[in-house]
């Protein structure tokens, strides 16, 4: 089934600035909404008895059409365009969705990410992960760390329900999280509990990896649609962030957000990954290292707000010294509380 969804959605990708040019009325996010996100719930909620390929496609494309009959039976433009997209996918060949390129992409990203500011010496990129498909309920990616030495474990849980188009254009974004976060990071204390959330792992994190991804996508060629990926892109990191009211995450992505407006997008880097390859007890008599940097990022955010405007360039260059000294952590720190 998600060989399916993966062929309809990626056809549909060149469709989408022809279906946003045909109504002043609609747009394309509304109709990928209205009709192929609600058909594909719908044909994940009752699927046709087959597993014929080309049967489950003509079925679940039949249905996006009642929809599009339903919505948008007065405007033709709308419909001629839903017909040639039809043709297109029928006449494509279905082929086998291959997961591991998506975790490539976020992999290498990772990579990329700590290799441009961690030490030489880390080592945290070079571990492995396999990806474990499961089926579910709720379409979620979850990850199971090792950080002992053996294989870590990445885990889709595909739902047929809720499989959207949103979440097929950000695969890739969804395992750059996973990496970042959790599989080349350094040793969290809450990572025993994948179903546990942190300030700093799934807000913090969750804003430095958008930040690096939107800049990776404003290199990639126009034909791939880039502004429809940062628009799902946003809206994801908006769900993620805000829907599910979860203040951990809120709090750890505004704060690194915020952090990120004084400092600079490099020097912000510089600090995140620093944290990120951290271990929570890298330093002496500090078992909880990432909360405790978020709690000193807040208050030297509260003190910087006070400070007059050359006293304010002191305060970043200090921590631009810092991050460069022998003993980057633990000087951070000092920096940090020296403005308190």
């Amino acid at each position: 089934m998600l060989d399916i969804y993966c062929h309809v959605f990626k056809n549909l990708i060149d469709y989408l600035d022809h279906f946003d040019e045909a109504s002043d009325e609609y747009n394309c996010y509304s109709i990928v909404e209205d009709c192929f996100d609600l058909a594909i719930k719908e044909f994940g909620n009752n699927p046709v008895q087959s597993e014929e390929k080309g049967f489950m496609l003509k079925d679940l494309l039949d249905k996006i059409y009642g929809i599009f009959l339903l919505k948008y039976s007065s405007h033709k433009d709308v419909l001629a365009i839903f017909e040639k997209y039809k043709s297109r996918v029928l006449s494509t060949s279905i082929v086998s969705t291959n997961l591991e390129d998506h975790k490539s992409t976020g992999q290498g990203l990772s990579c990329n990410c700590y290799e441009s500011f961690c030490s030489k010496h880390y080592f945290g990129t070079k571990r492995k992960a396999k990806l474990v498909i499961e089926p579910s309920n709720q379409f979620k990616i979850s990850s199971f760390p090792n950080k002992t030495g053996g294989m870590s474990k990445i885990c889709f849980y595909f739902a047929s329900s809720n499989f959207t188009f949103q979440h097929y254009l950000n695969l890739p974004f969804y395992f750059f999280h996973e990496y970042l976060s959790h599989i080349h990071s350094g040793k969290f204390s809450a990572e025993d509990n994948p179903e546990r959330t942190c300030s700093f792992q799934d807000g913090w994190l969750i804003y430095t990896g958008y930040l690096w991804y939107k800049d990776f996508l404003n290199f990639q060629s126009q034909s791939e649609n880039i502004r429809y990926r940062k628009y799902y892109l946003n809206k994801y990191t908006y769900q993620i962030v805000y829907a599910q009211n979860n203040k951990y995450i809120q709090k750890g992505y505004e704060l690194a957000r915020d952090f990120n407006d004084i400092i600079g997008n490099r020097l912000f880097y510089k600090i995140s990954l620093l944290l990120a390859s951290s271990d929570h007890d890298a330093l002496p008599n500090q078992p909880y290292v990432h909360t405790k940097f978020l709690i000193s990022v807040n208050r030297w955010m509260q003190r910087f707000s006070e400070l007059e405007l050359k006293e304010k360039e002191e305060a970043v260059e200090w921590l631009e010294i810092a991050i460069d000294d022998t003993e980057p952590l633990k000087t951070l720190f000092e920096a940090l509380e020296e403005l308190l």
